[in-house]
Formats: C-alpha cells, sequence, structure tokens
C-alpha cells in the first residue's frame, strides 16, 4: 500500500516553491533549507520502507526547488550586501 503517508514529500515540494516565490525578500534561504532536510528525511523514510511511504517525484521536486531556493537566497544575500557596501549603509562606514 504505498503512498499514503507522503505528508513530508509535500511539505518539501511546498516549501521549495514557497522558497523560489519568496527567494527576495529574505525567507528564500530558510524555507529552503527547511525544505531540504525534509526532503532528505522523507527520502531517508522511503529508502527503509518503500512499502510504507511514497512520495518519491515529490521529495525529489521539493529537494530541486529547495536547493535552487538556497542558491538564489545566498545570491540575494550577496547582492543585498554589495549594494549596502555601495551606499555605505555596511559595518564598515567611515564617520
Amino acid at each position: 500500500m504505498e503512498g499514503n503517508n507522503n505528508g513530508m514529500a509535500v511539505a518539501s515540494l511546498v516549501l521549495g516553491i514557497c522558497g523560489l516565490v519568496f527567494t527576495f525578500f529574505g525567507f528564500g534561504l530558510i524555507l529552503g533549507i527547511i525544505a531540504v532536510v525534509l526532503g532528505h528525511i522523507h527520502k531517508s523514510k522511503i529508502n527503509k520502507e518503500p512499502e510504507i511511504y511514497g512520495g518519491e517525484g515529490l521529495v525529489l521536486g521539493g529537494l530541486i526547488t529547495g536547493y535552487i531556493s538556497i542558491g538564489f537566497g545566498f545570491l540575494s544575500l550577496l547582492f543585498l550586501g554589495g549594494i549596502l557596501a555601495a551606499i555605505g549603509i555596511g559595518a564598515a562606514a567611515s564617520y
């Protein structure tokens, strides 16, 4: 009876997609990390007991979108840091 227990897989995919949407608002990095953690946890459950847990495609989608969200999150942090440094609101601002 495969596919009954795939809540973590769905959560991983939803959080990964939300991470992509909210990446430039500062939440994408956090949501992406949570998506990847949930995806790996559920993937290990699928590998241990495939007859109980399903949703391997959902997990794969969650992991992919989660990792992309993490990458975009780091890029947006670097971009924001560069903007703040360019306008002089960084930690090294001279008085």
